[in-house]
């Protein structure tokens, strides 16, 4: 990523020579990842090709001003398999939607965990990864998905390995790959406070592209939301147990956002769900990317006080508690009821 070191350097330690001092003692975790990717074939599905031209108005309207326009009662079928066996149908087709190849999910999953076997791995069919163990399936969405096992950095090799036979795939916009990091045994609330804060949305936003980042909003929501919601139950001035906040995130905050912090309570992970599955097309870049948020854990460790987008601060104090203030004169997520006392 693009000015990586120097968004270290400045959110972090400070000078570069603290920099490499805290360095000396970091220590990557573990990491997982999760790819989606269409398990089309080659082979056109003219049937859903016929169903959509029929429901296209563009198209209807292309067909009155044919030949085929009042020939016979069924002249706009005729006119649909027209297009269909000359191969006009791809000029009527929208830019901005896949082409409908068949889906072969099954062969595709039984490829890839041929494939990972070949590799030494072990690949379970419909189950969770594991520490040892690799899954792919389809996903709710009805895509493929690969499921990778416990990782470390040691694992690039094999990672570039299973990215190169990616690369043969269809990725677009819409097929997610996220990447899950191992958080300390110790973490707390505050950790994964500070986890919500670290990410370079800014960065991310600029490198993904326009069309992952209209996918924000439903599957990756950027820190602002979370942060709104969690505003409606801290109060300035007031000190939260670990336990109470613990409970509110994992009730009142949701896993769709683009650093999901309820993944660490079913798999002590937290998940970046910011990038496409497109990143698969730049295996060195990806790793860049997966380095970076291994390090967001050792990081969060060291803060001691954070800001939330909503202008709260968070300050640790001793026995995992945390103090909520106001960054200004008065808060406007001081409750009514609170006003009228």
């Amino acid at each position: 990523m693009q000015g990586f070191k120097q968004w270290l350097e400045a959110i972090s330690f400070g000078e570069p020579e603290d920099v490499r001092k805290h360095l000396e003692k970091y220590e990557p975790g573990t990491f997982g990842l999760e790819i989606e990717f269409w398990g089309a074939g080659k082979e056109i599905d003219y049937e859903q090709v016929e169903l959509i031209l029929t429901n296209d108005s563009d198209v209807y309207r292309d067909f009155e001003k044919s030949p085929y326009f009042g020939r016979e009662e069924d002249d706009w079928e005729n006119y649909i398999t027209h297009l269909i066996k000359t191969g006009l149908w791809k000029h009527k087709w929208n830019p901005r939607e896949r082409l409908p190849y068949k889906q072969d999910i099954e062969s595709k999953i039984a490829e890839y965990r041929d494939f990972l076997t070949s590799l030494g791995e072990q690949a379970s069919w419909g189950e969770e990864p594991s520490e040892e163990w690799w899954a792919v399936d389809q996903d709710e969405s009805g895509v493929c998905e690969i499921k990778s096992r416990h990782l470390t950095v040691k694992d690039f090799p094999l990672l570039l390995k299973v990215l190169k036979k990616l690369q043969g795939e269809q990725f677009d916009h819409e097929t997610g790959l996220h990447i899950h990091v191992g958080m300390p045994k110790t973490t707390n609330a505050f950790d994964l406070l500070a986890m919500t804060t670290l990410v370079d949305e800014s960065a991310i936003k600029r490198a993904v592209g326009i069309k992952r980042r209209g996918q924000f909003r439903q599957y990756s929501a950027l820190r602002h939301k979370p942060h709104s919601i969690l505003g409606k139950f801290l109060e300035p001035g007031k000190v939260y147990r670990n336990k109470e906040l613990l409970d509110y995130m994992k009730s009142a905050l949701s896993r769709r956002t683009g650093t999901n912090i309820l993944a660490f309570f079913e798999h002590g992970t937290v998940e970046f769900r910011y990038l496409s599955s497109e990143a698969v097309k730049n295996p060195e870049r990806l790793l860049e990317w997966i380095e970076y948020y291994l390090m967001l854990p050792y990081i969060a460790k060291q803060e001691t006080q954070i800001r939330l987008d909503n202008g709260l601060i968070l300050t640790r104090l001793t026995r995992d508690k945390v103090r909520v203030d106001y960054e200004g004169e008065e808060s406007p997520y001081i409750r009514e009821d609170k006003k009228e006392d």
